[in-house]
Parts: structure tokens; sequence; C-alpha cells
């Protein structure tokens, strides 16, 4: 099952996270840290339009967007609220959900006036990325 989220070397553009996720848009103040996550320094996420997967620039950012996130199982951990259910997987076969750690601060706010498009893929079990998905965030 995949739940890494922060799989990362300064030194190994390879290495990456099984919970992959990218930016249309800059998130909060980008920085060319990753993953500073932690007070009194905490950094927002530069976009990524084209993942060039294999480069250094394209792990650095999803490393840095992903790390925010941890994997919850089982649905009892969800994050999402269902119609009937406080806390459930929205599919109810799913196995594993990907939720952000504190929710979205002003450190990743989503700029104002704009679409962002979020687009995410994951391992499975054996490894593999699965297909892209992707979802549009309009901030009025």
């Amino acid at each position: 099952m995949a739940r890494n989220t922060f799989n990362w070397s300064r030194n190994d553009p390879s290495l990456l996270p099984d919970f992959q996720i990218w930016s249309s848009q800059d998130l909060g103040e980008p920085t060319d840290d990753v993953c500073d996550v932690q007070k009194p320094k905490l950094g927002g996420v530069p976009k990524l339009l084209q993942p060039m997967f294999g480069t250094q620039d394209t792990a650095n950012i999803i490393n840095d967007l992903s790390c925010r996130f941890d994997a919850r199982f089982p649905s009892d951990f969800a994050c999402t609220q269902g119609q009937f259910n406080p806390y459930a997987y929205t599919n109810s076969t799913s196995t594993v959900q990907f939720c952000t750690r504190t929710g979205v601060g002003e450190e990743i706010a989503f700029p104002l006036h704009s679409d962002t498009v979020l687009t995410v893929r994951v391992r499975d079990s054996r490894g593999q990325p699965g297909p892209t998905a992707s979802m549009i965030i309009r901030v009025p």
C-alpha cells in the first residue's frame, strides 16, 4: 500500500514519494527549501506546470508539497466528511486517504482571483505510478 509522502535527497532526482502532488500556481510564498513546514520558517511551494520526472527541480517541488500530507487508514481516520458519517472515505473501496497534516494555512495559500490546478498521482503496491488526476481550486 502506498503511504510515503516524502522521499527526497538534494542529490538524487529519482527519489519521489508514493503520493505525488503538484500545483499549476505558486502556493503561498515559495522558497527554494524543500518541506519547510516547521515554525518559524514556513515556506510556500513553487508551481510545476509540466513535470519533467527525473529532474531535481521536479523532485524538489513534488516532495515540497507532498510532505505536507499524511496517509490515513483505516477510514475511521478519514479527513473527508460524509453526508451521514462524520468522517469517511468518499470511495468505500479505498484503503488509504491522503490528507493535509494541518489544513491549508497561509504558508501554502491558494492565490486569490485565480484558478489553480492540482494534479496528483499515487504509486501502487508494486511501486508503479498510477494515472494522474486533476482538480481545479477556484478562489474568487
